[in-house]
């Protein structure tokens, strides 16, 4: 049941906010986001191991656990989850890079 909540709460996500940042989205966005965060953190630590990440399925949206770990300690924490997001679903008013 878990596992079917993440898989909506992500296309939740990416269907109702596929091209624009989250600082343009609104508060819903963001909170989706960190439902899909919250509901993947299964031991409530605030950060994702990568066999939470695994066990959550979130590779199947094509991202690794690696990507998600930007200083590369073993976890994702939400600050690194959301930035990942935003680089992946930038704002129509900023230019990519």
């Amino acid at each position: 049941m878990r596992q079917a909540q993440l898989i909506l709460a992500v296309a939740i996500v990416l269907v109702a906010e596929p091209s624009i940042g989250l600082e343009h989205a609104g508060p819903d966005a963001r909170a989706r986001v960190e439902q899909v965060f919250n509901l993947a953190d299964a031991d409530g630590s605030g950060a994702l191991s990568s066999k939470e990440f695994e066990e959550a399925n979130l590779g199947l949206y094509g991202v690794s656990f690696k990507t998600f770990d930007a200083n590369d300690d073993g976890r994702t924490t939400l600050a690194e989850y959301l930035a990942l997001f935003e680089r992946h679903h930038p704002s129509e008013h900023q230019p990519e890079l």
